[in-house]
């Protein structure tokens, strides 16, 4: 079972139903009744708010777990010996009840709650009434807390329509409308319609009949109600990360459900009914893989972008989107998925084949300032860059009482492959800086080379992003400083590809 225990006075909503009703009412005796009504229903299934409750299992219910109402059309012909009427309008029902959890199920109460009808009234010809009989136009109108609206069909009543008198039934406010639906409906008043019992897990239209003695009448009448229940059903994905709710990439299996709260839809009728459909919601998104899926309450499927940008950009890629659609016999509900700024960059690393892939957790809020972080997002890999600096900075300064500034930290794939970088360099995983000394000549990068090599770090001065020079060269405009590489994510191809380069310049 899913859904929370609420307080006494707040109950914790379980589910919302709604549905389409049709009845047929009909009645042999000194006086013949038939009436066809068509309408609509909701009412909603609650875990606690009633003082009263009833054990069921280890559950305690609330005596009063299901509240609603109903509503609809109707037309109706009443005849006995001396006159028939005929005529047509809406009646609004209350409905109140008990779930049951152990089954499933709930069992409910009908009470008309208020009523509008117009029609004709004839008064037949008999011995006594030899005249042509008179028609005459009828209306009536009595409501006890709730109103249906009242269609114009029979347009203006004239003025000598004779008004057709309420049943005598108390009326009552809004508030107390609401006691009485909490109570679960009066069951003692005459216009009680009884019980009715529902199968929350069969979607197929439940039939019930209902047969009493109508003693202002004279006769039996027999109800028949058909409901046909549609459930306020909702998506739930069930592969959630740790880190955040919506968080995906390309790589990632993507499963969800379809949940109806108070009902088990695996090995119901309701999973049959179940259809899924997935499309991609932005560029080069894809559709995923499947695409579709039928007559399962789960579903579960794979990303497949095509054509992503990996030649280099200076702004951010746009994320991917999905928009996952379940449909249960015409009712839909979506679930939309979409990277946010952390997955958009931790995309890039697939999109480029980069050795690994960041977990959330590793990325730190940065802005872009030029300095510590050259990509595209509000966000870098600090695996030692700080510290580096910090070290650095200190051992110049005390040999040569010179400065030193960052030209470059942290560089998003995209950005580091427009800067000319290589999937295999630090630059996308926090694991280096690229330094300028103040002033910068060659005597100062060489003795800033000094220091990065003592300091136990590997680095080499470069003209260009990943182009070796002699720091003694004209051409030099930068120190590119690397650590750890043992620790890199990586193969050892990759990490022995960069700890050759820098060696080979020592």
């Amino acid at each position: 079972m899913e859904g929370s225990q609420g307080s006494a006075h707040e109950p914790a909503r379980l589910s919302v139903w709604t549905g389409r009703v049709n009845a047929t009412v009909s009645m042999e005796g000194y006086s013949s009744v038939s009436s066809a009504f068509d309408g609509s229903f909701g009412f909603t299934v609650y875990l606690g708010g009633a003082d009263g409750y009833h054990d069921v299992g280890e559950q305690r219910i609330p005596d009063c777990s299901v509240i609603g109402g109903m509503s609809g059309g109707f037309n109706a012909e009443i005849s006995s010996l001396d006159r028939l009427l005929s005529g047509r309008g809406t009646v609004s029902y209350f409905l109140g009840g008990v779930y049951d959890p152990a089954r499933e199920t709930i069992r409910v109460r009908l009470r008309p709650s208020g009523v509008e009808a117009a029609g004709k009234q004839t008064v037949l010809r008999s011995s006594s009434r030899p005249a042509s009989p008179p028609v005459t136009v009828f209306s009536m109108n009595w409501n006890t807390g709730r109103r249906s609206p009242m269609d114009d069909s029979y347009g203006d009543l004239p003025k000598e329509s004779v008004m057709l008198e309420p049943p005598a039934l108390p009326a009552f406010r809004d508030h107390e409308a609401k006691e009485q639906l909490l109570n679960c409906v009066p069951q003692t008043d005459e216009l009680d319609r009884g019980t009715v019992d529902l199968d929350l897990r069969n979607p197929d239209p439940q039939v019930v009949t209902q047969t009493r003695e109508d003693r202002s009448l004279a006769g039996t009448h027999i109800i028949t109600w058909t409901f046909a229940l549609v459930p306020l059903f909702s998506i739930e994905r069930t592969d959630p990360p740790m880190e955040a709710e919506h968080s995906f990439l390309s790589s990632d299996l993507i499963s969800l459900r379809v949940s109806i709260p108070g009902v088990t839809i695996a090995g119901s009728q309701w999973e049959s009914l179940v259809s899924w459909r997935v499309a991609g919601a932005s560029p080069s998104a894809g559709n995923g893989t499947p695409t579709e899926r039928s007559r399962s309450a789960v579903f579960a499927f794979r990303p497949d972008p095509s054509n992503r940008p990996r030649n280099g950009s200076a702004v951010r890629n746009r994320p991917l989107s999905y928009d996952i659609v379940a449909t249960i016999e015409g009712t839909t509900q979506h679930y939309f998925l979409k990277q946010d700024e952390i997955d958009t960059l931790r995309q890039e690393y697939i999109d480029h084949g980069m050795p690994s892939v960041p977990k959330r957790g590793e990325f730190v809020s940065h802005p872009v300032d030029g300095e510590f972080n050259l990509g595209n997002y509000g966000f870098v890999l600090d695996n030692g860059m700080r510290e580096a600096l910090g070290a650095i900075s200190e051992g110049f300064g005390q040999s040569t009482g010179a400065s030193v500034k960052v030209l470059g930290g942290y560089l998003s794939p995209q950005r580091n492959k427009l800067a000319g970088g290589h999937s295999w360099d630090g630059r996308s995983y926090g694991r280096s800086l690229d330094l300028v000394p103040q002033p910068a000549n060659p005597n100062t990068f060489r003795a800033l080379r000094q220091v990065c090599l003592r300091a136990g770090y590997k680095c080499a001065c470069e003209g260009e992003p990943n182009v070796v020079v002699p720091c003694e060269s004209p051409a030099v405009k930068r120190l590119h400083v690397v650590w750890s590489s043992h620790a890199m994510p990586g193969s050892r191809a990759t990490k022995e590809k960069l700890s050759a380069r820098i060696e080979s310049v020592r």
